[in-house]
């Protein structure tokens, strides 16, 4: 379902990824599967911030940092702290953004902006 949701917010049909996150997020909860969990919170933190919901974003954002310290998992907070780091009222400013941070994120934007490119491709052809 995750997969299905990245595909989606790939298609800008956020309502319906949202949608499919939650459901994602419901389940994996019930079958304590906490990775699962902090991976539909960081994505649904995705699409807000996509949307332009900076506050929405930095609260899922929060939440899968929670579930990833729970985890354990190093490389989980400190992608979603990256993340906090972007959206928080304090980081307004890009000097404010540490320099790893700063080039993670404009990583992922590159990212982003091939995979739109290549999904209009492939809506041409």
């Amino acid at each position: 379902m995750l997969l299905q949701a990245r595909g989606l917010m790939r298609k800008e049909k956020y309502a319906d990824a949202i949608a499919a996150l939650q459901e994602s997020l419901s389940l994996a909860l019930n079958a304590e599967q906490k990775l699962v969990a902090a991976l539909a919170l960081t994505h649904i933190g995705e699409i807000y911030l996509l949307q332009g919901f900076r506050p929405e974003a930095l609260l899922y954002y929060e939440k899968a940092l929670d579930v990833y310290r729970q985890l354990g998992s190093e490389n989980g907070v400190a992608i979603v702290q990256k993340k906090i780091a972007m959206v928080s009222p304090e980081a307004g400013e890009a000097e404010n953004i540490p320099p790893e941070a700063r080039e993670k994120l404009i990583e992922d934007a590159v990212d982003r902006v091939r995979s739109r490119v290549k999904g209009l491709q492939e809506k041409v052809e």
